[in-house]
């Protein structure tokens, strides 16, 4: 009996009652208790062979009900949902969209996944594309929380630096809070930065990918998608700045 009702409660465990979402162990421990229990009990008042029939009975119709559970699990047949009833038990999972409602476009320009810059030539002089960048980040839900100007400080102080070099600190507070609200100790990585400079005679727009950053820092797959959407957004607020 300690066995057959071991058996019973298994089972019952593997299908649609309550006790599934308990771990396995719970019910084959309740079950080994209340099968020891019945059995002491049962034991003097039965006959050595009504003992074994009820025992084999037990043990083949267990047999039979996980036979019958795993073909219904394994036939696509059998798992297919019908009218009326709910979803099939084992379905694969909606396909991820690229872009959320209302969210950035994918970008025309293709990215590296090995390369953590993304950076984009302009035919803009430098001053024009600082002006773009100002008027892009709030076009895409973004601010700008601050200018730093790497050129002119390097010479403020006495340094030869012929290119030009800004960084602007941008920030969406709703995915820097969920970004916070993850992982505290990730405020610094924040704010992103997009630069603005000149190189040889040419002006680039450059971050370091949100993505590439993030995913260096922490493997909650949750993070990763905040990634991709501020990625998205950055990316959409550079190429509009470079007017590619």
């Amino acid at each position: 009996l300690l066995i057959a009702v071991n058996s019973l409660v298994a089972l019952a465990a593997l299908g649609h009652w309550p006790a599934a979402s308990l771990p396995l162990m719970l019910p084959l421990v309740g079950g080994g208790f209340a099968g020891a229990l019945v059995g002491q009990r049962l034991a003097p008042h039965l006959s050595d062979q009504l003992l074994r029939r009820g025992f084999a009975a037990l043990l083949l119709g267990s047999a039979l009900l996980s036979g019958l559970e795993a073909w219904r699990r394994h036939d696509p047949a059998a798992n297919r949902t019908h009218p009326g009833q709910g979803p099939a038990i084992s379905q694969a999972p909606p396909a991820s969209q690229p872009c959320s409602p209302g969210a950035d476009p994918p970008s025309p320009n293709p990215i590296n996944p090995m390369n953590p810059f993304f950076q984009l030539e302009t035919d803009r002089p430098f001053e024009e594309a600082c002006s773009a960048l100002q008027i892009s980040v709030p076009a895409h839900g973004f601010g700008v929380l601050a200018v730093h100007d790497l050129a002119a400080t390097l010479r403020s102080k006495g340094i030869e630096f012929p290119e030009q070099c800004r960084v602007f600190e941008v920030c969406n507070p709703q995915q820097a809070a969920q970004v916070l609200a993850a992982d505290m100790a990730l405020n610094m990585a924040l704010p992103c930065r997009i630069s603005v400079y000149t190189q040889a005679g040419t002006t680039r727009i450059g971050m370091i990918r949100p993505e590439a950053m993030l995913s260096a820092l922490s493997s909650d797959p949750a993070l990763a998608e905040v990634a991709r959407q501020v990625e998205a957004s950055t990316r959409a607020i550079m190429e509009e700045a470079a007017g590619v």
